[in-house]
């Protein structure tokens, strides 16, 4: 190396619609490019908090699915608090 400048090579084929050896247009680029870091993961956090709700609610129906199928009609005191109490829970999901 006798201290000469490298050029900046792109790792793709294509090429390229603005000439990239200069460095304040190739600095240029990058910077117009940093939002990119942000929103791939803001996007990926919604996307992970939309699905974490969707898989929550879909267990407490499930849950509310299971406690109405091993229903014992015997062993229940009052079917309206009973009824009451899975109809209340229902409707806080939903």
């Amino acid at each position: 190396l006798r201290n000469e400048s490298i050029p900046l090579v792109a790792s793709y084929r294509m090429p390229p619609f603005i000439d990239m050896s200069n460095t304040k247009i190739a600095i240029i680029v990058y910077i117009s490019e940093l939002p990119m870091l942000c929103t791939g993961p803001c996007y990926l956090t919604a996307y992970s908090i939309h699905l974490t709700f969707i898989n929550y609610i879909c267990a407490q129906l499930a849950i509310l699915a299971q406690r109405i199928r091993s229903l014992d009609v015997e062993t229940i005191g009052s079917m309206r608090n009973f009824f009451g109490e899975i109809v209340k829970r229902h409707i806080s999901v939903i």
